[in-house]
């Protein structure tokens, strides 16, 4: 017979002080547990889940994919029915070259001695030349017939032996401010394609003329962007000096005001003296300052894909709503920009309120997954909360500021404006002689495409990078009996009897979740997603 343990007999006093001890280390290994995952969410961001630009992402890490299409099973190039572009020739060149006949014919004469016509057919090539041109004024005496003598006059623009003219200037205020070229660089440049010897000072020189003939001008586009319905507004850390400042800008889709301060918040918007006068829809990050102010706001949802991303991918399992809510925003910007094509001013009211309830039922179970966390007892003592809580508490207070893209189909889903080049100029400072131009905030560059970044463009680029939305059918699911949140479910929609598709990223990720969910299930799948 196996030997039969005798009962430990603790006092009464000693039993509940090992439980108090054993609740009080669950409580603290609960806290560490909380602690390792967002230290391991730290480490983890890059600039698919954050805010922190591409440039910082390790090297040594592979790059996340730019798109999540799918292979079409079309052949490359253009397809059938496809609208080709050529360029078109001139019709006014610089030169025209006739080329004559050469050789003899088969009778044996010349071919140069034949009578021509010059044929319609034509080709062009376009050549750049880059060669310094200079003019010299000279300037004339005499004498009149009374003996007094007279003496021309130079143009008075002519006030030097030896000055460059406009287009050396405008060319050099372009390569420094524009291209971003620096002082010396551009001397250089100048000098070997075009034999015009420049010193980084002139430079300087010129770019201060082109800031104070532009001060008409950047009035005229603040004074725009004030009065503009939609503007996007948001600021950047650069060097000045070796110093730190703030570069803040409000921007639309034509038009970009910039204003360098050493302060980020509340101090500089004022002195900035743009969005206290404005009155049209801000587009903005959930920075604080920026909500201040009396105009309609509304968030950047790029800013919070990249949060919920984040979060998603820390403890997949414990935070499934986060897949959920990526999911919803991005087929709530499919919607919106199929109804911008379609020529629609508004979404239906009724597609508009189940997009609302739907976001309401995933913060619903977004607070029961991350409630908020409560001082020690007997302390007063502020808790950080987690990144988590934060995003759900945003969320839910400004759900008004969040979903304006799906209210106001004038709004965009996030910033574009902004990303897409404004901050392109937000660049060290240092000394003019040798890096940047001091008046970045004076000099209005020409509009510039978007850059090229590894950051992928919303909505229809890859935002996800492990994350794959999962969408409950509601009707399999009642089959099954098992109750499925409306949030979670993928129904058809359509404006005028044309339907909407899911968001691409979305869309291209179905059959990947068919597959998954046939192997939990040990079946098959036909579970569309959302569209």
């Amino acid at each position: 017979m196996p030997e039969e343990r005798a009962a430990i007999d603790l006092p009464t006093g000693e039993l509940e002080q090992l439980r108090a001890l054993v609740a009080e280390q669950a409580k603290l290994i609960e806290l560490l547990r909380q602690r390792i995952a967002e230290l391991e969410a730290r480490l983890a961001k890059d600039s698919h889940n954050s805010s922190k630009p591409p440039s910082s992402d390790p090297p040594f890490r592979k790059p996340p994919p730019r798109s999540q299409r799918q292979v079409s099973g079309r052949k490359p190039g253009g397809q059938k029915g496809h609208k080709g572009a050529t360029r078109a020739l001139v019709d006014n060149p610089e030169h025209r070259v006739v080329v004559p006949l050469q050789g003899t014919c088969t009778c044996g004469r010349c071919r140069s001695q034949i009578p021509v016509e010059v044929l319609p057919e034509r080709r062009q090539v376009f050549e750049l030349v880059m060669r310094r041109e200079v003019t010299e004024y000279r300037i004339v005496a005499g004498a009149c017939a009374c003996g007094r003598m007279h003496r021309s006059e130079f143009p008075e623009d002519i006030s030097a032996p030896l000055q460059y003219g406009p287009g050396v200037s405008a060319f050099a205020v372009y390569l420094t401010q524009y291209q971003l070229l620096p002082f010396e660089r551009t001397a250089t440049m100048l000098d070997e394609l075009a034999g015009i010897e420049i010193s980084p000072g002139t430079l300087y020189t010129a770019i201060e003329t082109a800031a104070e003939r532009l001060e008409a001008p950047v009035v005229a586009i603040r004074e725009a962007l004030v009065g503009a319905a939609i503007a996007h507004a948001d600021e950047t850390g650069m060097r000045v000096g070796g110093g730190l400042q703030w570069l803040h800008v409000l921007s639309n889709a034509s038009l970009t005001a910039y204003f360098a301060h050493p302060k980020r918040g509340g101090e500089a918007l004022e002195e900035f003296g743009l969005l206290a006068r404005f009155r049209g829809v801000l587009v903005h990050d959930h920075w604080r300052a920026y909500t201040l102010f009396e105009c309609l706001h509304a968030f950047c949802n790029a800013h919070h894909l990249r949060e919920l991303i984040a979060i998603a991918e820390t403890i997949p399992s414990q935070q499934p709503w986060a897949e959920d809510m990526i999911a919803l925003l991005c087929e709530a910007n499919g919607l919106t920009i199929e109804a911008r094509g379609a020529g629609f001013a508004a979404l239906p009211g009724p597609l508009v309120l189940d997009i609302q309830e739907r976001y309401d039922a995933i913060l619903e179970v977004a607070q029961a997954r991350n409630p908020a966390r409560k001082p020690p007892p007997g302390t007063r003592k502020r808790v950080r909360q987690s990144p988590a809580y934060n995003l759900v508490q945003r969320l839910s207070q400004k759900r008004e500021a969040v979903l304006r893209f799906v209210t106001d189909l004038r709004v965009p889903f996030g910033r574009v404006e902004v990303w897409r080049g404004d901050f392109r100029f937000g660049l060290s400072v240092a000394d003019p002689f040798g890096c940047r131009c001091l008046s970045i905030q004076t000099i209005v560059p020409f509009p510039h495409p978007a850059r090229r970044t590894r950051r992928a463009d919303f909505p229809q680029r890859a935002l996800f990078q492990r994350i794959k939305p999962s969408h409950a059918n509601g009707r399999q699911a009642a089959a099954q009996g098992v109750s499925v949140p409306r949030s979670h479910r993928g129904t058809g929609r359509s404006i005028g009897g044309t339907p909407f598709p899911s968001c691409p990223a979305c869309a291209s990720t179905r059959s990947a979740d068919a597959a998954r969910r046939s192997r939990r299930s040990g079946g098959t799948s036909d579970r569309p997603g959302l569209g």
